[in-house]
């Protein structure tokens, strides 16, 4: 925690050393601006290798017991999933992921 309710979270995607910012507001929602940890928010067209949609939906197909998902998610998204957050922001995407 960087700050009251402003944590840095590591997401490596688009590069290793990849931080995203996790926003707690006063009202208990959580934000992150996820930067380039994924391409885009959602799974749209042929690729689908890199985008938070497809990885957030792997891992809930995951923790029902199923095994052969495709895309793996990274290992990060399980800790941003126990977030509950609200939002999520990317840096080469306008679209906004919500659960």
């Amino acid at each position: 925690e960087v700050l009251p309710g402003v944590s840095v979270l590591p997401t490596p995607g688009h590069t290793a050393g990849h931080q995203s910012v996790v926003v707690r507001c006063s009202d208990g929602t959580v934000v992150v601006v996820a930067g380039q940890s994924h391409d885009t928010s959602n799974a749209f067209g042929a690729d689908t290798s890199n985008a938070f949609g497809a990885d957030a939906l792997a891992l809930r197909v995951m923790r029902v017991g199923h095994d052969a998902v495709v895309p793996v998610p990274t290992e990060w998204m399980d800790r941003l999933q126990q977030l509950d957050h609200r939002r999520v922001y990317f840096a080469h995407d306008r679209a906004v992921w919500e659960p």
